[in-house]
């Protein structure tokens, strides 16, 4: 496995839901507070479907994976969007989503 800072769905020509791990490699377990999100920028593109991260302690060394989903919609061009983990006391962790239609 790596560790990704981008993901680029490319032009798919049809709605696309990736499957995403998050690995915790902190020093000790994440709080409760855990959480993941989606920042769309392209309105209505990005949706995060499935969610077994958010408000889950997780070990040191242990993951959870995330559904994220790409709608394949007008108006043509680059759509960004930002997957942040986010936790209390460490800083966040960022996924930028590129697509094209």
């Amino acid at each position: 496995s790596s560790v990704i800072s981008s993901y680029d769905y490319g032009d798919p020509g049809t709605n696309v839901t990736v499957s995403f791990t998050v690995k915790n490699i902190g020093s000790g377990p994440t709080t409760a507070s855990f959480n993941v999100s989606i920042t769309d920028t392209a309105s209505g593109v990005y949706s995060l479907v499935t969610d077994n991260c958010s408000g889950f302690v997780i070990a040191k060394n242990d993951s959870c994976t995330v559904h994220i989903q790409y709608l394949d919609i007008d108006p043509a061009g680059l759509k960004t969007g930002t997957a942040t983990a986010t936790d209390t006391g460490v800083a966040d962790v960022d996924l930028t989503l590129e697509g094209t239609r």
